[in-house]
């Protein structure tokens, strides 16, 4: 993949990963606006080239948001080593982290079948448009 394509999906992914829409979306839809056809047949390498963009993106954020995370952490594993009522921080800690699992549950289970839609523009770009629209209203 030449260096220009791997910046422009890159800035895609930084602009569009902590609005409210989807980043993958966008990393579908850019390289098919531009004709970029780099990884045409090898669904392997495109996707770990967005793993590669969104663990970026996870450490810019984690980062940005150290002292949170070290806050929140070091509370939430203090609770529950200790024999004390949880504290506010704790609970957050601790809920931020169960927050997370849906999802990791829905992508576990549903990962072939997301894998084989990953390819279908038209489905994307209606995902995109109807949830923008929700999100609007």
């Amino acid at each position: 993949m030449p260096i220009f394509q791997a910046i422009v999906l890159g800035i895609t992914q930084g602009l569009t990963e902590f609005l409210p829409i989807s980043s993958s979306g966008h990393l579908e839809i850019v390289p098919w606006l531009f004709n970029w056809n780099e990884f045409v047949g090898d669904s392997r390498a495109e996707n770990t080239f967005d793993v590669a963009l969104h663990f970026g993106t996870l450490i810019g954020a984690a980062t940005y948001l150290r002292k949170d995370i070290c806050f929140y952490s070091k509370a939430g594993l203090s609770a529950l080593v200790g024999r004390r009522p949880w504290s506010a921080e704790a609970k957050i800690g601790w809920l931020l982290l169960l927050s997370a699992m849906p999802a990791a549950i829905v992508a576990v289970i549903f990962e072939p079948f997301l894998l084989r839609q990953s390819d279908r523009l038209g489905l994307i770009a209606v995902g995109l448009a109807v949830f923008g629209v929700i999100l609007w209203l």
